[in-house]
């Protein structure tokens, strides 16, 4: 526990000697390490648990994908995105190696993108206000599908109404469609899904997993199917931030330039 108040952060500079949260199993602490001077890292198994630290000034900052930034500040009006960004990632479905599924896999993702399917599903989670429900599986399937996530993502994967919600699962469901498998998800930590997969207790994984090279040792990945900005949400109110210059406007205009460029 924390001993003194946290100063405001007002861009990545402020971090340096500070307390920055990340997920365990993810790859955003090697992104910390080198955007930060000296930053003083801590563990967490999800995103809650994180952002609850945040609220409580035990952390100054944490580092999240940006659809999960903005997913935590609907609830947290004293949270901001700082403007500096930490990386580009492109999330990928994971596999064991040399699974016969994968060229199946990324026609399925190729055809979506396409089609616009992708976008769809996620503007259904990112942008509408009301709660909407999940895609239902109304199929049987020639074979069972386990698929490995971490419910504690939203807006990716996360549980509404007590049923397994968000980008990622609807993306899978419609793949599993699409090959005609039933697809039955596994929840669990994030810093246990690729074992998971080694160990053959799932066919696949789907939770906003980055692509790395890292990570392609032991797995394969399908083809990006989505990309995503690493960002840092400080407790820091948004006004104070357009004081120092900074706008959600510009924050706004920032974001939709790079969703043009990788569309």
């Amino acid at each position: 526990i924390r001993e003194t108040k946290p100063d405001e952060i007002y861009k990545l500079a402020d971090l340096s000697g500070k307390f920055v949260g990340v997920q365990t199993g993810a790859t955003l602490d090697e992104q910390v390490q080198q955007m930060i001077k000296l930053p003083r890292i801590q563990y967490f198994t999800s995103i809650p648990e994180m952002t609850k630290a945040l609220e409580q000034r035990d952390l100054d900052a944490i580092a999240v994908d940006y659809s999960v930034a903005e997913a935590i500040l609907k609830h947290h009006s004293e949270f901001s995105i700082l403007k500096d960004r930490l990386s580009k990632d492109e999330f990928g479905i994971a596999m064991r190696k040399n699974n016969p599924l994968k060229t199946s896999i990324d026609s399925c993702i190729r055809i979506l993108e396409k089609k616009g399917e992708i976008q769809r599903i996620k503007d259904k989670w990112s942008k509408n206000r009301s709660a909407v429900r999940v895609m239902q599986q109304d199929w049987v399937g020639n074979d069972t599908l386990i698929v490995g996530t971490e419910a504690l993502y939203a807006p990716y994967e996360f549980y509404q109404w007590g049923e397994l919600s968000g980008i990622d699962i609807d993306i899978m469901y419609t793949i599993g469609k699409m090959l005609n498998k039933y697809i039955k998800f596994a929840d669990m930590n994030f810093d246990v899904l690729i074992p998971s997969l080694v160990n053959e207790k799932t066919d696949l994984c789907i939770a906003a997993m980055s692509i790395t090279e890292e990570r392609s040792t032991s797995i394969d990945f399908s083809i990006p199917y989505d990309k995503n900005e690493s960002v840092i949400v400080v407790h820091t109110p948004q006004h104070a931030l357009e004081k120092f210059g900074d706008s959600t406007g510009m924050l706004s205009k920032l974001f939709q330039n790079i969703q043009s460029i990788f569309n």
